[in-house]
């Protein structure tokens, strides 16, 4: 199965279809090994619409934007009902027939990914069978990609099946509907499927919609899903490329509404003691200036919340602007992280006074609320300001990784700023002026990576993890109490399909369970992020070791992905992950035994080995080491944890291989 031909979208121009009324024309650019080409549709008032294509070969998948401009002299038609991917998947007829259940079109199923919620079974995969006349749909809420649900999508039929990831920030949405011969796809901007109403450009004005990922597959769920991964890694991730970091970051966390001096003392005790860590995190509560200014030891106390909008240094806290820290992190070896939510503002601050025509409002009549703003980064002296405000606070604080947080939902702001035949132009001017300012960022920095956060991972999307990595994929972990179970659950259904993503390891030392539970390819430790200082009796040495056990681990992460016990949610069962990098034919295999579980084995199945050649494995606790066959490895892997809620870590690499005749 390829996707060669698969490439279909459909609007309507005054509300006849585009194909009746535009003119096709194809100009073809090679890239490297994949081709990349573009399709322009014109129209004689001057309406072009343009959609670039990336296939890329070596996984048989396919990539596509649209961008319509009118570069006539007078305002265009209306645009309306895009659908940015509007295509039949083939999918033969299933043979086999359930007992007491006719299936005539088969027996296909998509499978949702359920979004970022502050829930328990957040990043679950939620399938949903496909009948003829029935459509399974979907949408984010709120205008973040990945509130509620999270745009990638699985049509699977046993070994069959396709990969679907949408690409865009905003309010999407996506339906699937079993035909005679395959599955009709439908996904775009929620906004733009209005039958009645739909957008005009005015000349010269030039817009985008979603992009849109396709990966054909026919060898199995669990082959895709790792080609997916191997494709968002090598084509779509910023880690790893020439002048950016070669892996996530271990970061160290520190609250900053707490005083620069205290902040230093922490980072020369992290020193002293050779913890380890590579980047010295701030999180909010850092900024802006109030009257009363109050103590703010954590983000739940505090006036933090009302000054944002505000990026000047608080004085209060920090009577050097943060150059005493940041020199400090610098002397102790680690590189700077600093947290921004340039997007919104609160009324009453600076900048919000001096340029209300700047921000976007809502009226919902409730003042908690409506006090909120949002920068319009389709207004370009917004844009310009806080490109410029970001510009000098990465240069003069020397930030190695700007942390971008997005704490509200969006839509009835764009919403409310829309007039007639102008649905979705707020939306799409703000989504491509977040894009350009991260693209402008990354140009002016390349030593820059951008940490994508919103209320934790809601605005996952292969569009922004193209250009960021997500440290913190959820706000479960905020509390200081989080269930570290509900870490291990996240991994599990996040790594179907995503190589990079991370999360805290929590503020309670001494837990290995619970530290090992939020391995990914990126941590952030807060022991002592808060008021709370180094004590006489810390247990630093269990800092070091884990710190260490970490970033052995780490590289793996991205590599191919196993779930070995399935999914679940419950705390009676095991849960297992097996990572492995077939280059090295090495990895790492997880194994938890639950709180309540009251088995003390597990047997597993390990995957991706090789028949014949043998392989070494070492207890990260014990050092100690046994040498198996792959084969008997791939048959059975037993695990004994003789107490609940424990866990073991083994590394393992090929020592005999194969010897080929």
């Amino acid at each position: 199965m390829t996707a060669n031909k698969v490439r279909g979208f459909s609007f309507r121009y005054d509300d006849r279809p585009h194909t009746e009324v535009f003119q096709k024309s194809v100009e073809i650019r090679e890239r490297e090994k994949d081709q990349r080409y573009c399709i322009t549709w014109k129209q004689e008032d001057g309406l072009q619409v343009m959609q670039t294509i990336t296939e890329y070969r070596e996984f048989g998948a396919v990539h596509w934007v649209l961008e319509f401009e009118n570069k006539g002299t007078t305002d265009s038609g209306l645009i309306s009902q895009v659908r940015d991917c509007d295509q039949e998947f083939a999918l033969p007829d299933d043979p086999k027939k359930i007992p007491g259940y006719e299936t005539p079109d088969g027996t296909a199923k998509v499978y949702f990914l359920k979004g970022s919620t502050w829930e328990r079974d957040e990043f679950r995969a939620v399938p949903r069978e496909l009948t003829p006349g029935i459509a399974q749909q979907c949408a984010c809420l709120g205008g973040r990609s990945s509130d509620t649900w999270v745009p990638f999508f699985d049509i699977n039929q046993g070994e069959r099946g396709y990969l679907i990831a949408i690409g865009w920030t905003g309010q999407w949405n996506a339906s699937f509907e079993r035909t005679q011969h395959g599955v009709l796809v439908q996904t775009g901007l929620q906004e733009l499927q209005d039958q009645k109403d739909g957008f005009i450009l005015y000349p010269g004005e030039k817009v985008r919609t979603s992009s849109v990922l396709i990966l054909p597959y026919d060898q199995g769920q669990e082959k895709a899903h790792n080609d997916f991964r191997r494709l968002m890694k090598k084509e779509f991730s910023l880690i790893g490329k020439p002048g950016r970091p070669q892996t996530g970051p271990l970061c160290f966390m520190g609250w900053g509404g707490l005083p620069s001096d205290v902040l230093i003392e922490r980072i020369r005790r992290s020193a002293k003691y050779d913890l380890g860590y590579e980047y010295y995190w701030i999180d909010a509560g850092w900024y802006g200036v109030s009257e009363n200014t109050q103590d703010c030891t954590d983000e739940f106390t505090g006036d933090w919340g009302l000054r944002t909008g505000d990026w000047s240094v608080n004085p209060y806290y920090h009577p050097d602007g943060l150059h005493e820290v940041v020199e400090e992190v610098e002397r102790a070896g680690m590189k700077f992280l600093l947290w921004f939510e340039p997007e919104r503002a609160v009324q009453g601050t600076p900048m919000t006074l001096e340029h209300p025509e700047w921000f976007l409002h809502q009226v919902s009549g409730d003042k908690n609320l409506d006090m909120h703003l949002i920068l319009d980064l389709g207004n370009e002296d917004a844009w310009d300001y806080i490109y410029q405000v970001l510009c000098d606070k990465i240069e003069t604080l020397h930030i190695s990784c700007y942390r971008q947080d997005f704490n509200f939902q969006v839509l009835p702001y764009w919403q409310n700023h829309d007039t007639i035949h102008r649905k979705g132009i707020h939306e799409m001017k703000h989504i491509a002026g977040l894009y350009r300012l991260w693209d402008s960022l990354l140009e002016r920095f390349p030593h820059l990576i951008i940490d994508n956060c919103a209320s934790g991972g809601r605005r996952l999307d292969i569009e922004m993890l193209s250009r960021s990595i997500s440290l913190w994929r959820s706000d479960f972990q905020c509390t200081w109490d989080a269930d570290p179970e509900v870490a291990q659950i996240h991994s599990t259904g996040l790594s179907w399909y995503l190589p990079y993503h991370g999360t805290g390891a929590g503020k309670h030392k001494g837990d290995t369970y619970a530290f090992r539970s939020c391995f990914g390819t990126s941590s952030v430790n807060s022991f002592w992020g808060y008021a709370e200082g180094f004590g006489d009796e810390e247990p630093v040495e269990w800092v070091r070791k884990m710190n260490r056990e970490f970033k052995k681990a780490r590289p793996y992460f991205s590599c191919d992905f196993y779930s070995l016990a399935g999914y679940s949610v419950d705390r009676v069962s095991w849960t297992g992950w097996q990572y492995h990098d077939p280059d090295s034919d090495s990895g790492v295999v997880m194994a938890f035994r639950r709180s309540q579980s009251p088995n003390s084995v597990a047997d597993f199945k390990l995957r991706g080995l090789l028949d014949g050649c043998v392989y070494r494995l070492e207890d990260a606790d014990t050092g100690e080491w046994q040498e198996r066959d792959g084969s008997g490895l791939m048959d059975m892997f037993r695990v004994t944890l003789p107490h609940p809620r424990s866990s073991k870590l083994f590394f393992y690499h090929v020592v005999q291989k194969v010897v080929e005749e």
